[in-house]
């Protein structure tokens, strides 16, 4: 089973901003790198509240193509637009995730 890495909220951030930069070129039709998908994924945890990680989180349903074959991809524009969306939200989910859960 696959364990992410234990980011803090500082390493999730520069991470989501190198990813920004990398994926700026990214055309809507091209296809995001399983690597990135990975960085990307790994850290959400830092700063993503666990009800919001549906909204960010890449899973296989985000994959075009049968993903138990070889050629399956997530197609670029929309990884590219989670990458912006978390990294213009990331103080406010920050600030969440560090709230007690309400009962």
């Amino acid at each position: 089973m696959y364990t992410p890495r234990i980011m803090t909220s500082s390493e999730a951030r520069e991470t989501i901003d190198r990813l920004s930069a990398q994926t700026a070129s990214l055309r809507t039709h091209g296809v995001a790198p399983e690597d990135l998908i990975v960085e990307f994924n790994d850290s959400l945890t830092a700063f993503v509240p666990r009800d919001k990680m549906q909204n960010f989180h890449i899973g296989k349903g985000s994959y075009v193509g049968d993903t138990t074959l070889p050629g399956a991809y997530v197609p670029g524009g929309l990884f590219r637009r989670l990458v912006e969306t978390a990294r213009t939200d990331f103080d406010a989910l920050l600030i969440e995730s560090q709230q007690p859960p309400k009962r």
